[in-house]
């Protein structure tokens, strides 16, 4: 199928507007699971590898400090934080 140059960059606009609010909602979904993460890391020998995880789950994490500031997206993030750390099988706390 031939695609017209106008039709291509309609599809294009298209699809960037729409992967934009896919994007934050991937986002929203997955940084609580960095707790997760993180005690997992930490319960092992604190190498390398657990010290770039949880500097990289830090970095993915910090905009939620400010999406926390409203109440039902705290409760919907405590929620989904609860929900990585069982899925995963993190310890409760960190040694």
């Amino acid at each position: 199928m031939m695609w017209r140059p106008w039709e291509l960059k309609k599809f294009r606009r298209t699809v960037l507007v729409a992967f934009i609010p896919v994007l934050f909602v991937f986002w929203f979904l997955t940084a609580p699971a960095g707790t997760a993460l993180q005690r997992i890391s930490s319960g092992g020998n604190g190498g390398p590898f657990a010290h770039f995880v949880c500097s990289f789950t830090d970095w993915y994490e910090s905009p939620m400090v400010y999406v926390g500031k409203i109440p039902a997206l705290r409760r919907t993030n405590q929620s989904l934080a609860d929900f990585w750390c069982d899925l995963l099988a993190a310890p409760e706390t960190t040694p």
